[in-house]
């Protein structure tokens, strides 16, 4: 199986995490074409979080100790999209001085004092915080025991509280993501980023925040393999000046599911792209 890449950049409107920096992030479509036909994938690094850059990964492509290479095998290997239109819930990235659409937000913490979420949990809008493991054991205690405690039960969870890995003394719901901590209740589950987690998990399926085609292979997997009764976070609008904003059509209220249309304009455009050869499997 030949493999070939096609980079490109995104122009961030606002900064992606804590440890993301300004400017251009870049990443690349891949593609591969076999007896089932033409599939793709996309790599699209969090430098700061730890993943390769592009031009890493470009050097070292595949790596077997590498998750997001396997991953990345896995999709070129695997079947054609289907775009179907099965119906998901997913939570809102909430950014403080906006309206709250949903009865979820998802909040990202800036600094080990950033109490903007408060607002929405005051109206009872389910929270649900990202740390990015920005706290130590004191410095959690601090900010938790400044959260009102008849609002607590309103947060349902912390993803990467810590950078440590023992999360034993965190005292709200914890999720893992980028830190392999424990104990934790939740699984957020980057489809582009490693295979599906063992089952019995509770598992947030999420975006990686980078280009839509990314964002419809997760859901093509969520819709497969997911528990559609959750609420998952792989719509992250309005993040980048690029974006086609209306690949999905619904609202945090109900439900979203595929813009067929432009799901197949993505496709098309993708077939259009310059490609060059990256490896043969």
């Amino acid at each position: 199986m030949k493999i070939y890449l096609s980079p490109f950049s995104l122009t961030p409107k606002v900064r992606l995490n804590r440890t993301s920096g300004p400017g251009l992030h870049h990443g690349f479509f891949l593609m591969a074409e076999d007896e089932l036909g033409v599939k793709y994938s996309e790599y699209f690094p969090h430098v700061g979080l730890g993943d390769q850059s592009h031009l890493e990964f470009q050097h070292t492509f595949p790596d077997p100790l590498n998750s997001y290479h396997m991953k990345i095998l896995t999709q070129l290997r695997g079947p054609k999209l289907r775009l179907s239109q099965v119906r998901f819930k997913n939570h809102e990235l909430w950014r403080p001085g906006l309206p709250v659409h949903s009865p979820v937000i998802k909040y990202k913490l800036a600094h080990e004092q950033d109490f903007a979420f408060l607002e929405p949990l005051r109206v009872q809008t389910r929270v649900r915080l990202d740390a990015n493991g920005l706290f130590n054991n004191h410095s959690f205690k601090k900010f938790i025991s400044a959260v009102p405690e008849e609002l607590l039960s309103f947060i349902d969870y912390i993803e990467d509280p810590t950078a440590s890995l023992d999360w034993s003394e965190i005292t709200l719901p914890r999720a893992r993501d980028f830190v392999p901590g424990r104990p934790f209740e939740f699984t957020v589950y980057k489809p582009n980023r490693s295979q599906l987690p063992p089952a019995g998990e509770k598992i947030i399926f999420s975006g990686n925040m980078g280009h839509t085609l990314g964002t419809l292979l997760a859901y093509e997997e969520l819709v497969t393999t997911g528990d559609l009764q959750e609420i998952h976070g792989l719509l992250t609008p309005d993040l980048f000046e690029e974006e086609d904003t209306n690949l999905f059509l619904g609202s945090y209220s109900e439900s979203f599911s595929v813009n067929l249309e432009r799901a197949r304009s993505l496709l098309r455009d993708l077939e259009k792209r310059d490609w060059s050869a990256l490896c043969t499997i």
